[in-house]
């Protein structure tokens, strides 16, 4: 069996220097900057572009979501815990033992980044949908459901736990049951609303697309019985006077 790694009573030894206070206060500023950039920005907030910094912005979160999944289902929790590996999830959030607390702390910080992204997140949102940028709320949308699923997960996963039982420094969003289910439901409430708007705009849109196709479809027969009958009527028996007519109007045209 694997040993664990560093100091087993440093609770922050295998903390990843990626969520470090250096590099979550760095992306703060980076994501400052963002929000800056679509309100007060006049050339910015009219653009639906995709910058480097919002890129960045976006990115930390990402990281940070795949990273909680790694710790908590990959062979990494075996290796660091040894034969506490089979703790079920809501024990790794409570049980007291320095092994046990120290593999917590570790999960804890990319979750901290997780839920900050996601209280942030619905701003973003906000202001991409006002605007009508459909690039960035989208971007905004699916970082902003993949923070927020780490979350969802431990809720699960723990049912709620009290933060006078957590090992972890500072309650998050899954200690409180009864937010956490006003917060899914509303999630689950908004995205069907999101969804069906979605489909109806690509609805009208293609209905209107095919009235548009149809009434062009419409104006070239037009145009087509317009040129067959002045055809037909060039080549009846009194073609001569009718031709007349026909070549008179066109210089009198012509000549205006």
């Amino acid at each position: 069996m694997s040993q664990p790694s560093g100091d087993i009573n440093d609770r922050t030894s295998i903390v990843s220097s990626f969520c470090g206070p250096g590099t979550v206060g760095s992306w703060l500023c980076i994501l400052a900057s963002v929000f800056v950039t679509w309100t007060l920005n006049l050339d910015g907030r009219r653009r639906d572009s995709i910058t480097n910094d919002f890129i960045a912005a976006l990115s930390m979160p990402a990281i940070a979501a795949g990273h909680v999944f790694y710790l908590l289902f990959s062979a990494q929790r075996s290796a660091e815990l040894g034969e506490y590996a089979s703790l079920s999830q809501r024990d790794l959030f409570t049980n007291p033992l320095p092994l046990v607390a120290r593999y917590a702390a570790a999960v804890e910080a990319p979750l901290n980044v997780c839920e900050t992204f996601s209280a942030m997140a619905l701003s973003l949102f906000v202001i991409a949908a006002l605007r009508h940028h459909t690039r960035r709320a989208i971007c905004v949308l699916i970082v902003g459901l993949s923070a927020f699923s780490t979350e969802s997960i431990t809720f699960a996963h723990t049912s709620g736990i009290a933060m006078s039982e957590s090992n972890l420094a500072r309650p998050f969003l899954f200690n409180f049951f009864e937010a956490m289910v006003l917060i899914l439901a509303f999630l689950a409430v908004s995205l069907a609303a999101l969804l069906v708007a979605v489909v109806g705009k690509m609805i009208i849109a293609v209905n209107s697309g095919r009235a548009s196709a149809s009434a062009q479809r419409r104006g070239v027969d037009q145009e087509l019985e317009a040129v067959t009958d002045e055809e037909m009527l060039r080549q009846r028996p009194d073609r001569g006077v009718i031709t007349l007519s026909f070549n008179l109007w066109d210089a009198l045209k012509s000549w205006g």
